[in-house]
């Protein structure tokens, strides 16, 4: 199976084994490869490689670590790894589809989607929040630069 990250897809996880991908209207897709590829897949169907992709961000962001970078041109998917201590893999986010965010416990973030879903992340708020900025600042860069 081969899956696209697209404007509907919100989050992907590694759970058992598996991967999770998470769209709007509820939908999962389950597959058996791992993340790093879906993501490349995606970055290559938009003109582009994840290396390339990453190697962007870097150069804007001026960073290296836990990059947001762009899977389709003119910042319309942006994706960010979320990775903390008690997580084994990163969650990958698509920045473009979240609305609103808040912390609910010490290390729980309420996530609500463009669709108005919402889904519980076991992260702190700090971190979450850290990655939004990021992801904020490469979509307003490359809009700037792609006009």
């Amino acid at each position: 199976m081969n899956y696209i990250i697209n404007g509907n897809t919100l989050w992907i996880e590694r759970k058992e084994n598996k991967i999770y991908i998470n769209e709007m209207g509820f939908n999962k897709v389950i597959y058996n490869g791992n993340v790093r590829e879906i993501i490349n897949k995606s970055c290559l169907y938009y003109g582009s490689s994840y290396h390339g992709r990453i190697q962007g961000s870097s150069l804007i962001l001026e960073a290296n670590y836990k990059l947001p970078i762009i899977i389709k041109d003119n910042a319309e998917l942006i994706v960010f790894p979320l990775v903390t201590s008690t997580l084994k893999d990163p969650i990958w986010f698509i920045y473009n589809n979240i609305k609103e965010y808040h912390q609910i416990k010490k290390n729980k973030v309420l996530v609500e989607f463009t669709n108005g879903q919402t889904e519980a992340f076991n992260v702190s708020f700090y971190t979450f929040n850290q990655q939004i900025l990021k992801s904020s600042r490469l979509y307003v860069v490359s809009k700037t630069r792609n006009g």
